[in-house]
């Protein structure tokens, strides 16, 4: 990864930012290489501050998470790019068998604390390593808002694929009014920038639903409750059959 590339994002965003008032997310210039080379170091540097950053916001989804443990037909589930483990803790605690999977090695090593099982693995590429409904439910929380439009529709496939008949997915998504993606820029929360996938409500939910999932329950998190962003929470059924 080029610094000079980093750099330049950073400066062209903050003088977009200054001249409009709004965040502006800088077109991606990077290869899938370099683009989950910047994220891996992002997750693996900010692990402990981003762990104490978001510990106080489950109770924003407790409501789904026991929605979504009540829906599982078998207690083995994943949580797709679970961060630090604060969700699928919960989601053991009410009974289930969680797999916490994540690109970043320091955030599974505050799993594996937690005593939670783990893989490593680049979710854009790697759930294909699942069999066929194999799986009683998967959980992931706003980790697709890293990820090109371009990837989603495949990983979403991909989940539908894996999990059983009648299993539960849940699905967290920052919400804007257009669909956007890019880089933002640092801020004082991190030091390097974030790719994001942002779009309205009803946009994503075709996503989902164009992959064959019924969409059971909505929910939003509004940016005064947040502190920072718009997020819409939906808990999915894959159909016994279509």
């Amino acid at each position: 990864m080029e610094n000079d590339t980093l750099k330049s994002l950073v400066q062209e965003e903050r003088a977009r930012k200054e001249a409009t008032g709004e965040t502006i997310l800088i077109p991606n210039p990077f290869d899938d290489s370099d683009r989950l080379g910047v994220k891996q170091e992002l997750y693996n540097t900010y692990a402990g501050e981003y762990e104490r950053r978001t510990e106080s916001g489950l109770i924003l989804f407790e409501r789904e998470l026991r929605l979504f443990r009540d829906l599982t037909p078998d207690l083995r589930v994943i949580d797709l790019g679970s961060g630090p483990g604060r969700d699928a803790n919960y989601l053991s605690h009410l009974g289930l068998h969680p797999l916490c999977c994540d690109f970043s090695i320091e955030m599974l090593r505050r799993c594996e604390d937690k005593g939670l099982e783990t893989r490593l693995m680049n979710y854009e590429t790697d759930l294909t390593l699942f069999e066929d409904n194999s799986l009683g439910g998967l959980w992931t929380n706003c980790s697709l808002t890293t990820t090109p439009q371009s990837k989603i529709r495949d990983i979403l496939r991909e989940i539908y694929r894996i999990l059983m008949p009648g299993a539960p997915a849940y699905f967290g998504f920052i919400e804007a009014k257009d669909y956007a993606e890019g880089w933002v820029n640092p801020d004082f929360k991190y030091s390097l920038p974030r790719f994001r996938f942002r779009a309205n409500r009803a946009y994503i939910k075709r996503l989902i639903e164009e992959q064959g999932f019924d969409v059971i329950h909505f929910d939003v998190i509004p940016k005064e409750t947040s502190g920072k962003n718009t997020y819409v929470k939906y808990v999915c059924l894959k159909p016994y059959s279509r």
